[in-house]
């Protein structure tokens, strides 16, 4: 299975029209570079069968914009274990029933991405790998949770993500 973790684009800054941090969206630059990095997946040739997301607007949003860059109608689920805090446990029974061949990308924040990473690596917590705004992982795992550490096929930055493919 070929996971994918991302961390949401570059947010906007405060003050603004939101009322809570869960409304936060990103800003135009944040767009721009999520923009980017969804045609760069694309032109690299990697279509998602799933799409997961936190429900705080700014990951939500740039979960969409990556749905939208992979054209047709891929839907974004929005589950409340990927947004800030993240249980594993939670996350692992949402994304239970994805099937050993799937390809499928969580998006979220940090530290969550960088210590979900971690665990599948099979390493400890505090071995977290950061994650910049922006920036996307493809991780191999065996399962849902995996039964050995996964391997981490890459890790690139919002800049490198949309120079995919080209």
């Amino acid at each position: 299975m070929e996971l994918y973790l991302m961390r949401h684009g570059i947010a906007a800054e405060g003050p603004g029209s939101w009322k809570t941090d869960r409304e936060r969206p990103l800003s135009d630059q944040g767009i721009k570079q999520t923009e980017r990095a969804g045609k760069g997946l694309v032109a690299a040739g990697i279509r998602f069968d799933r799409i997961f997301s936190s429900p705080l607007a700014r990951a939500a949003q740039t979960a969409r914009i990556v749905a939208g860059a992979q054209g047709g109608s891929l839907e974004v689920e929005e589950i409340e274990a990927l947004a800030t805090g993240l249980v594993q446990e939670e996350l692992f029974r949402a994304l239970h029933g994805l099937s050993r061949d799937a390809l499928a990308l969580l998006v979220g924040h940090e530290p969550d991405m960088g210590i979900l990473a971690a665990s599948l690596l099979g390493l400890p917590a505090e071995r977290s790998i950061p994650f910049g705004k922006g920036a996307i992982a493809r991780i191999d795992v065996d399962a849902i949770p995996p039964s050995r550490g996964g391997s981490l096929v890459w890790l690139l930055t919002a800049r490198l993500a949309g120079s995919l493919g080209g």
